[in-house]
Formats: C-alpha cells, sequence, structure tokens
C-alpha cells in the first residue's frame, strides 16, 4: 500500500498553529457575505448538491508553528519542516519542507516539496492471533531517512488517537501504543509536536462527513504538487 490515507494528512498538518500564544483557527471565506468565519461557527452541511464554501488557510497558522524561534543568527536561507502524522495502523506521514529567504513572512504551500511515508508496522503474536502494530525501529529510521540539517526548523502535527467505543481491546491497546511510540520518537529527536484530535482538524477544514474522498479532493486543491502521491 502507498499512502493509503496521506491525503488525510495533508489536511491534517494545515491545522498546526493551534493553541501557541492564541487560538489559531482556518478560515471560510463566504463571497456571499464577503465576510470571513472561524471554526467556531455551526458547521454546515456538506453534499455534493450543495456547493462547498472555498477554504483558505490563515496565514497565521503555518507561521506560528516557528514564531518561537530566536530571531537572531538567523541564514539568508531558512529550512522549514512540518510533519502530518496519523498513527493508525492504516495510517501515513506527510513531510513538507519549505526553503524561504529569512525575510520571509509567510509560508505558500504550493512551494512546499512534500513527501509521503505509509506508516512503519511491523507483525507480533498475540495468543494465537498474529496482529499489527506500529513499528518503534521503522519509525525512529523513517525521521533519520529525512536527513533534515541541524539548521532545520521542523515542526510536527500528531493526530490524537480517539478510539471508537464498540471496539475491541486491541484497538485501544493498539490506538494508545501506535501514538505512544511516535510521541517517544518525536521527543527522542527533539522534535516538538501538537497532538490534534481528528474531529478537531476535520471540522477547521470543513470536512466532517465527507470521507476520505473529500479530504482527498481538498489536499488536491490546495497542495496540486502531490497529486500524483495521493490515493
Amino acid at each position: 500500500m502507498r499512502c493509503g490515507v496521506a491525503h488525510t494528512q495533508l489536511t491534517q498538518l494545515l491545522t498546526a498553529a493551534k493553541r501557541r500564544v492564541q487560538p489559531v483557527y482556518f478560515t471560510v471565506w463566504r463571497p456571499r457575505s464577503r465576510r470571513v468565519f472561524c471554526s467556531t461557527v455551526q458547521q454546515q452541511s456538506l453534499t455534493r448538491s450543495v456547493p462547498r464554501p472555498a477554504v483558505e488557510i490563515n496565514r497565521e497558522a503555518l507561521d506560528t508553528l516557528f514564531a518561537e524561534q530566536s530571531t537572531s543568527h538567523i541564514p539568508k536561507l531558512r529550512k522549514l519542516c512540518v510533519l502530518g502524522i496519523d498513527p493508525d495502523i492504516s495510517g501515513a506521514v506527510a513531510v513538507m519542507h519549505w526553503h524561504v529567504p529569512a525575510t520571509a513572512t509567510e509560508l505558500e504551500l504550493q512551494d512546499a516539496t512534500i513527501q509521503m511515508h505509509d506508516m512503519p508496522v511491523t507483525k507480533v503474536a498475540i495468543g494465537k492471533k498474529i496482529r499489527r502494530q506500529a513499528d518503534p525501529l521503522g519509525i525512529a529510521r523513517l525521521i533519520t531517512t529525512l536527513n533534515l540539517a541541524p539548521s532545520t526548523e521542523v515542526r510536527a502535527v500528531l493526530e490524537h488517537p480517539v478510539p471508537n467505543a464498540v471496539n475491541g481491546k486491541w484497538s485501544w491497546f493498539s490506538a494508545g501504543y501506535n501514538s505512544g511510540i511516535w510521541k517517544g520518537v518525536l521527543y527522542s529527536h527533539g522534535i516538538p509536536f501538537e497532538s490534534v484530535a481528528a474531529r478537531v482538524w476535520k471540522t477547521d477544514m470543513q470536512l466532517i462527513k465527507t470521507g476520505k474522498e473529500g479530504s482527498r479532493e481538498l489536499a488536491q486543491n490546495l497542495l496540486p504538487q502531490a497529486i500524483p502521491q495521493l490515493k
């Protein structure tokens, strides 16, 4: 499987800058009313028969990810990287790289270089069954293969797992285990991260009840350079 749900990570990582100095929301521009609404407005019904409002990215959202970096001794060219991580067994990792002038005040999504990676998994014997779970060594190797220079400013967004109440005990254990492995690897590599529940970023991006197809469509619109890697 090649990045089976990578499109969800692309939309997930765009909500990364929440709760840094003050809440930062992605805004929805509604031309008819000529007003900007944040994600706290009432969720609108999204169907194919009703045109979906255009989603625009709040410029502060990505910029806030790197707001805590010191402005002293900044080189002429800044290297920035954002990781969007779905820790589920069938999840994936989206990696976005920017090389921008030190004086740049905005990050353009279309200028990013994008990489997609399937979730590294391993098989373990649980009783008489063979189960899949996150591969700690594979995840550590994945971060290492990104070849992030010491001067690269890196941030990560990790989806917070919320298992369904009707799921079995293994699903609950697996969700916590996989998320814990990712947190350990990110901490060990000194990568700051934020955890965001799926419902939060899907609400911000107007993706509630749109399924994977809705996430894929939005990712294709916002990040056309990633289309060949989306499935």
